[in-house]
């Protein structure tokens, strides 16, 4: 990802025009929970300090907004997050399997 985007993107998203002109209308709910995970992600830690300070200020004006919102968006978030490590384990697994079986067969070396 190029820091720069994501910076101008971040300004954008942290507008005061964006914020009394869209999401005053209600919009926020539509908004969001799309761009949730990313801003979180951002916020938790980016190696470009300005986009990390830009995506917590963006989450932070969302929160102030809509609080309910706001968490329900992290409950969302955070259910996302734990199935698609559920799904990364769970391929782990199944790759594991397959090279043992593999490995058995004599088609692959011994993955030990």
């Amino acid at each position: 990802e190029h820091f720069q985007v994501v910076e101008r993107a971040l300004y954008f998203w942290n507008s005061e025009h964006l914020c009394a002109n869209i999401l005053a209308q209600n919009k926020a709910n539509i908004f969001l929970p799309f761009i949730f995970g990313p801003l979180s992600k951002n916020a938790q830690g980016h190696w470009n300090q300005t986009v990390e300070s830009l995506a917590q200020s963006v989450l932070k004006m969302y929160m102030e907004l809509d609080i309910n919102l706001y968490d329900r968006c992290a409950r969302e978030n955070n259910e996302k997050e734990r199935m698609k490590e559920s799904q990364r384990s769970a391929a782990a697994t199944k790759w594991q399997s397959i090279t043992e079986g593999a490995a058995e067969k004599g088609v692959l070396p011994d993955p030990k």
